[in-house]
């Protein structure tokens, strides 16, 4: 049931809404599953001084992508968090570790970093195609690995990170992504595109997005738990839900971009 209130959520925000909806959709996805994220890692609970330069220069790279959608603002906030974390952990030395200060920057970088992609994504040109791309990507790919390794998987994939993942599921997934880059972003989104790097652009979404996939779950292994959290009943927490697609966006749109510019396309 969730699940399907999920897909009316996003179906009314991304094809019936303005960009604006759209961000806010994104920063409150973001800003959940980087609480997911801080509480998984900081056992004792994280301090506010490197808690809320997180959220600020986080939410700050969410708002200035909707107004000025470029990847460089991206590098820009990554640096300027970094140097804001710096200047942190020296005025709170001895009361700050090291290791809260790296994993304040993992959590900024992993979550919002890689999201803000969505928002990128949604400013080019055929926006609201181009994100539903990369998110049902993302969903056969897991649909197509969990189904074919339900019932021919047999040799595990990284059986300490998560033992239920096998390669005939990983190829079968693959297999997924490929079928969508073909059906849908060939014939349907960009029809000059090339089928060869259509299969190409498949097989690299389909790697990344089962990569998300398999760095979450190390994560969860390392934090001693089973789920982020348990905001959606039966799913687990909302970065459970978006861990693939984390890594997804990004490639979408830097795939995208760089053959734009290559083919003279504004597809």
């Amino acid at each position: 049931m969730s699940g399907v209130l999920g897909i009316v959520l996003l179906i009314i925000v991304i094809n019936f809404t303005g960009k604006i909806p759209f961000f806010i959709l994104v920063l409150i996805t973001a800003i959940l599953a980087v609480s997911e994220f801080f509480n998984a890692v900081f056992k004792d609970g994280i301090k506010k001084v490197i808690k809320l330069p997180v959220y600020i220069l986080g939410s700050g790279l969410l708002i200035t992508s909707v107004h000025y959608p470029n990847s460089l603002l991206i590098s820009l906030f990554i640096i300027l968090t970094f140097l804001l974390l710096c200047i942190i952990y020296i005025f709170t030395y001895n009361k700050l570790t090291f290791i809260e200060i790296n994993y304040a920057f993992f959590g900024f970088v992993y979550i919002f970093g890689l999201i803000s992609h969505m928002i990128l994504l949604r400013s080019m040109n055929n926006g609201i195609l181009l994100v539903w791309f990369a998110l049902i990507s993302v969903w056969v790919n897991d649909s197509f690995a969990y189904f074919i390794g339900s019932k021919y998987g047999r040799r595990r994939l990284r059986s300490n990170i998560s033992p239920n993942k096998t390669i005939e599921g990983s190829i079968g997934g693959l297999a997924g992504s490929i079928t969508v880059s073909v059906l849908f972003l060939r014939y349907y989104i960009i029809p000059q595109l090339p089928v060869i790097t259509a299969i190409m652009i498949g097989l690299i979404i389909g790697i990344l997005s089962q990569i998300g996939d398999l760095a979450a779950s190390a994560i969860k292994r390392n934090a001693g738990i089973k789920d982020f959290g348990k905001l959606i009943p039966g799913h687990g927490g909302i970065l459970d839900r978006i861990d693939s697609i984390l890594f997804a966006a990004p490639t979408v749109y830097y795939i995208l971009a760089l053959f734009s510019r290559n083919f003279n396309s504004s597809f």
